[in-house]
């Protein structure tokens, strides 16, 4: 089988936001998507690893967008296992408009127990799956860095919707929290262009959290960090960096 997986995605009506296209956080349930996909074809799923006493957790995620896709058109994402760590597994993507490729991410996953909620080595839990090594984006997952101040602050408090099969918060929902924390001058004008995701803990329903974004000093892009945190424990469970450019519609 090709470890380069592809699918085609048509963008729907409600997965374009108020300027006019797929919001960044429709862009990673895409992703999401052909990730289980092909994790499925692999004999990996979720489901698979399940019957096993395992689940997949992500760690990390960066996206790089150069523009966004309108409501009605259909989109090209290629996808492929990248590399094989000692904890973790890196997964690629690429999204393509037509021959115009407008979208790439590196992802890093680990495979936990679910007893014992601790990292289980790929050799020890996977089969052996050929990684090709092409990064759409290299990035070896360095810290993010964390602010001393916040300049905007919201709450949120946990739904059922957002709760997925591994019973906690989704991914996703953290990558729309914390764009939710941005000064509203940029939310009406202005997409990600890069959005940086480690992931720290888990959330679960009806819990309180606190979303915080500060503002970078810096020149030639607005780039913005953020941070998740239950106050409750005070545990952090998600730091984001994401970059910002003018809409393209």
């Amino acid at each position: 089988m090709s470890q380069i997986y592809t699918m085609d995605i048509h963008t729907r009506s409600y997965d374009v936001g108020a300027l006019g296209t797929v919001r960044t956080s429709y862009i990673f349930r895409y992703l999401q998507e052909i990730a289980r996909e092909h994790a499925a074809a692999l004999g990996v799923s979720v489901l698979d690893l399940q019957q096993r006493g395992l689940t997949w957790y992500i760690s990390r995620y960066h996206l790089q967008m150069d523009e966004y896709p309108g409501w009605g058109e259909t989109l090209t994402l290629k996808t492929w296992p990248s590399e094989r760590q000692t904890l973790f597994s890196l997964r690629d993507f690429e999204i393509y408009n037509g021959n115009k490729c407008i979208g790439r991410a590196t992802s890093s996953w680990v495979v936990i127990d679910l007893k014992t909620k601790r990292p289980v080595p790929p050799a020890k839990s996977l089969p052996e799956i050929h990684n090709n090594p092409m990064r759409a984006v290299d990035d070896s997952f360095p810290s993010l860095p964390v602010p001393d101040e916040w300049e905007t602050e919201k709450s949120f408090t946990v739904r059922m919707q957002d709760i997925d099969v591994n019973k906690h918060v989704n991914n996703v929902v953290y990558i729309e929290w914390a764009l939710e924390a941005i000064p509203d001058e940029i939310l009406h004008t202005m997409q990600p262009a890069g959005v940086e995701v480690s992931f720290k803990g888990e959330a679960f329903y009806n819990d309180e959290i606190v979303t915080q974004s500060q503002r970078l000093a810096e020149a030639d892009q607005t780039t913005f960090l953020h941070r998740i945190i239950r106050p409750a424990d005070n545990k952090e469970l998600a730091r984001l960096r994401t970059k910002w450019n003018r809409s393209n519609l």
